[in-house]
This record gives structure tokens, sequence and C-alpha cells, in this order.
């Protein structure tokens, strides 16, 4: 999904309008996001998320404790990761990445390059 471009107002009294538009973009993303997590992860058919056993914490059941958890560190454009690929959907387990750099991490762990403690000290040193 491409990230929303929104204009800044060159009107004072546009100011609100923008801010509104703003944030009301911002969770139409992390809903979209939310919803996504929750369909994976109770599909029992799914055998790359609900097959291998991932789901996603209790609290994050409601959308408003997802956004309360991961709104801080959001900015467009970014993708949800676990950090540890085996373990569940929670907070402490899900960080924000770029596309690319998701590509690549996705593709060091399965090529078995890069163990996983090494991305679980990176997020730790560099998380966003």
């Amino acid at each position: 999904m491409q990230a929303v471009r929104l204009l800044k107002p060159k009107r004072p009294e546009a100011v609100a309008a923008y801010v509104l538009r703003v944030r009301r973009a911002k969770v139409y993303r992390l809903k979209h996001i939310w919803r996504a997590i929750k369909q994976r992860c109770d599909d029992k058919d799914n055998k790359y998320y609900a097959g291998r056993g991932i789901s996603y914490s209790q609290e994050w059941n409601s959308f408003e404790i997802f956004y309360a958890d991961m709104e801080s560190t959001y900015r467009a454009g970014l993708q949800l990761d676990r950090i540890d690929p085996d373990g569940n959907y929670c907070k402490e387990n899900c960080h924000w990445m770029t596309k690319q750099d998701h590509c690549v991490k996705s593709a060091l762990e399965r090529s078995g390059k890069w163990p996983r403690k090494t991305w679980l000290e990176l997020d730790r040193m560099f998380s966003i």
C-alpha cells in the first residue's frame, strides 16, 4: 500500500483540517494493519501464521490498545515486523521497518545467514 501524501496548507485556517486529515490517514492505515494481523492469525487454514501457532496478544484483540501500543513509533511508509519471526504479535515482539529492510531481513533469515539473535540485539540498539 502506498503512503498517503497530504499537502500542507498555506492558510492558517486550513491547518486544523490538515491535522485532522493526517490523523485520519494514520488511524486508517493502522486499522488496516491490525485487521490483517487478526485475519492471518485467526484463519486456521493459514499455514504461515495460525498453522504455525503464531497469534497476537489478548490485549491486541482491541484496536484501541493496539493503537496505543504502536502508534507512537509509526511513520508513514513503514511496515509492522515481528522481531522474532516465530513469536507472536505483541508490543514486545513488534517494531516498524521499511519495506526494503523487511525484505532484506526476510531473505537473510530464510537463507540462515543472519542469526535471529542478532536481529533482536539490533532492534534493541536501533529501534525506530
